[in-house]
């Protein structure tokens, strides 16, 4: 046994304690996913967008229309600037790092050069109607805003040159395909997705779920696949050559989900939720297998991974741009200052996650509400003659209305 002299909170003095073989002890720092949290913005943060080519800078955009430059490195806000006089709802950069593009609820398109870091835009557009999004094409010089409309701008003479329109309803969110550039995925507040292609003047696959969805991403490996995250607080993952059987969901969340993002390499999946939480899924399996939150952190409303794919960021409501270690393979004694001798002494087990009261609350709600479902339904079956009652597959139910 090895023993560690600590001192009481009584007396001041020195007692002996002893590390038991299967305890779990709290002087492992590395358990603890939590890195830092970065203060700078006064309202809460809704966008994050990496640099693409620097790995430690990383944009954010605020519910005040204040938009910052983070040095990661320097645990610090570099630069900062007031760029809308309303909420900044869409941050895109361009793929070689030099150009920044902002959209508000003020109606208006800024174009930021990067490197300059002045507070006046290189460029400005003023439009009738709100912007809900904006995004850059991976490879191109176009972009796409999202709002009453999806259209097309030209990068370069910064000017639409095509538009989709949707009859009476707000696209939240539109994105390009990673391989074909062409291909673009939409949501909409009538609870729809949308296919488009640019050369068509007319949506090519729309569905329609129960509830409304709030982000889109595409797999980068399996260009052919997307998930969504939606109101229910799931997330859902489709095949756009079967459009019409949801391939996986993935559960946790017990409220809605705002924002994910997906990594490249393992395909592992982050998503932000109002329930205080941030959750990384496994592409492989359903359920969650990491959960990642603070006692401090309000509803959490845009995630995103480091350029690096390293680490994981988060923006709340509060304000606050979070910093979390990204799980790694490897086990927890490797190469630690002063653990390794006792690596065979005793076992360390990982800590539970910290969980809001409120989240396990509603959490013991939902499992007693899916209980007496099933029991109900169970009993249906019982009394019923044989074939008279059928339920729907979970896979098929969110599925409303398929139109091709």
């Amino acid at each position: 046994m090895y023993k560690l002299n600590i001192k009481s909170k009584k007396n001041g003095k020195s007692r002996n304690s002893q590390y038991l073989p299967g305890k779990c002890t709290n002087s492992v720092p590395f358990l603890n996913p939590f890195l830092k949290s970065l203060r700078f913005h006064q309202d809460g943060i809704l966008n994050i967008v990496p640099h693409s080519i620097v790995k430690n800078m990383v944009f954010t955009g605020s519910a005040d229309g204040e938009i910052c430059l983070w040095l990661l490195n320097k645990d610090k806000c570099f630069f900062n600037f007031k760029a809308h006089d309303k909420s900044v709802r869409g941050l895109s950069i361009n793929f070689n790092g030099k150009f920044l593009l902002s959209c508000s609820d003020d109606t208006t398109v800024k174009l930021w050069k990067v490197s300059e870091n002045k507070k006046d835009p290189l460029k400005i557009y003023k439009s009738r109607v709100n912007y809900n999004s904006i995004k850059f094409n991976p490879v191109t010089s176009y972009f796409i805003t999202a709002g009453d409309s999806i259209t097309l701008w030209d990068f370069e003479n910064f000017i639409p040159i095509q538009q989709i329109f949707q009859n009476g309803v707000s696209v939240s969110c539109a994105k390009f395909n990673p391989i074909e550039h062409n291909i673009i995925l939409s949501s909409a507040s009538d609870r729809s997705v949308m296919l488009h292609d640019l050369r068509l003047h007319s949506p090519v696959k729309k569905f329609f779920m129960d509830m409304r969805t709030n982000d889109i991403v595409w797999f980068k490996t399996n260009p052919w696949e997307f998930t969504l995250a939606n109101e229910d607080g799931n997330l859902y993952g489709f095949d756009i050559r079967k459009i019409n059987n949801i391939k996986k969901i993935y559960k946790g969340h017990v409220m809605p989900i705002q924002s994910l993002d997906q990594e490249e390499k393992e395909g592992l999946i982050i998503s932000g939720s109002l329930d205080r939480t941030v959750r990384i899924f496994k592409r492989e399996t359903d359920f969650e297998s990491n959960v990642f939150a603070s006692s401090r952190m309000s509803r959490v409303l845009c995630v995103s991974f480091s350029s690096d794919s390293n680490l994981i960021l988060s923006g709340s409501e509060e304000g606050n741009l979070r910093v979390w270690k990204r799980p790694q393979k490897s086990e927890y004694f490797q190469k630690e200052s002063g653990m390794e001798k006792f690596k065979n002494a005793f076992t360390v087990f990982p800590k539970k996650p910290f969980l809001p009261k409120l989240l396990i609350h509603i959490k013991k709600i939902k499992m007693k509400l899916k209980h007496s479902t099933k029991v109900k339904n169970s009993r249906l079956v019982q009394n019923a003659l044989p074939g008279a009652i059928s339920f729907q597959n979970e896979f098929k139910r969110p599925l409303i209305n398929l139109q091709i």
